[in-house]
């Protein structure tokens, strides 16, 4: 295998960005660009359409008509009609990520263990990306895309209604509000390995917000 036909997961992507303290969000926000732009080839060992209106149905199970190992073109990212909310859902831990093709009724390709062309990211990010960087020492950028993951339920949340009155009165103390994040966070075949330490220190910058 050549140098420019080395693939990483996109999650490996996002945590070698974020090593010296870049957000996440940021980070990740960055790739997407590129991705839309042709800057930065990708594929999916996975990808399949979806009319499931709720986002979190749509990924499981996978069906048995999906795609298998497919090369995504620059096209994939651009044909959406809610990109900036497609990007703030992608599910990087799990480098899985979908773009709405249509809204009523709600259309998205979803796209499964997706991986990045190394090569690419050598060009467009050099800094992040040599080879010298990326054999460096993990930091604690992990806890970072932890910290995004809680912080992307609750924007979730909020979109969905759950954080308005009245329905955010079922959040009496911080405790309550960290017991739905987790549950969120952890469901049962699909767990993130958020800790409730992380979700506390969200929660606890997030609830005198909720509650103003």
């Amino acid at each position: 295998m050549s140098k420019k036909d080395s693939w990483i997961p996109a999650s490996e992507a996002l945590e070698i960005m974020t090593r010296e303290g870049e957000s996440p969000i940021d980070a990740g926000e960055t790739l997407a660009t590129y991705l839309r732009f042709g800057k930065l080839k990708a594929r999916a060992a996975f990808v399949w359409s979806s009319e499931e209106p709720e986002l979190r149905k749509a990924w499981k199970p996978i069906p048995d008509d999906a795609q298998k190992d497919v090369e995504l073109p620059t096209k994939a990212w651009q044909s959406h009609k809610d990109w900036a909310r497609d990007v703030s859902d992608w599910r990087w831990p799990f480098s899985s990520f979908h773009v709405t093709k249509r809204m009523k009724p709600k259309k998205r390709k979803m796209m499964r263990h997706v991986e990045f062309n190394l090569h690419d990211l050598k060009k467009i990010q050099p800094a992040y990306f040599s080879d010298k960087k990326r054999a460096g020492k993990r930091g604690p950028a992990q806890d970072v895309i932890k910290r995004s993951l809680v912080w992307g339920e609750l924007f979730e949340m909020a979109l969905s209604g759950q954080l308005t009155d009245p329905v955010k009165k079922e959040f009496e103390t911080q405790t309550d509000l960290e017991g739905v994040l987790y549950a969120r966070l952890n469901k049962e075949g699909e767990k993130t390995n958020v800790g409730k330490n992380i979700i506390s220190e969200v929660a606890r910058s997030a609830y005198p917000k909720i509650t103003s």
